[in-house]
């Protein structure tokens, strides 16, 4: 009972977890792994060209930013496969039949972009250190209080636009008489 619970919570099912459930997460997440190692073969490769190549001079700094590349690559391809990939095929209504029904969907997308949000954070945190990256000390680059300040306006910002999104597309079904 408990690892449905861990299943619902972290593919946002919002159904009971049935066979026919359990088998669309198997087969994505079988998917999912194949493209983060086809994804992986290519990075390792990658940066192991590039170390090799003569082009790096500070080895430290290029471990810190492929390893902060790669802690991207991985989030982006994990969100964007597999939890998109899922919810597209066991998304939230659009379309419902009453106020109360709208009031519980609205409800499930306020704690789908909460839950999101840390994620958003170190995201848009890394994407602007990497960015801004200039032979300095990749931690001390990331962790200043403009970074942080900036990562957190721009995760606020997203949230609230795609929530707001969402939120104006659910719309109370008619009745046929």
């Amino acid at each position: 009972m408990k690892k449905n619970k861990v299943l619902k919570w972290f593919f946002g099912v919002q159904d009971t977890v049935d066979e026919y459930v359990k088998k669309e997460i198997g087969r994505i997440s079988t998917k999912t792994v194949f493209i983060l190692f086809i994804f992986e073969l290519f990075y390792v490769g990658l940066t192991y060209f590039f170390a090799n190549s003569g082009l790096i001079t500070d080895f430290e700094s290029y471990f810190y930013l492929t390893l902060f590349i790669q802690f991207i690559g991985i989030v982006v391809i994990f969100l964007g496969f597999l939890m998109l990939n899922f919810n597209r095929k066991n998304s939230i209504p659009f379309e419902v039949t009453n106020q109360k029904e709208r009031e519980n969907i609205i409800s499930l997308l306020k704690k789908k972009y909460v839950r999101s949000a840390p994620i958003s954070f170190l995201i848009f945190l890394s994407i602007s250190t990497v960015f801004d990256f200039s032979k300095n000390n990749l931690f001390k680059q990331m962790f200043t209080l403009q970074k942080m300040t900036g990562a957190v306006i721009w995760t606020i910002l997203f949230s609230l636009i795609m929530y707001s999104f969402e939120k104006g597309e659910i719309r109370i079904a008619k009745e046929m008489k």
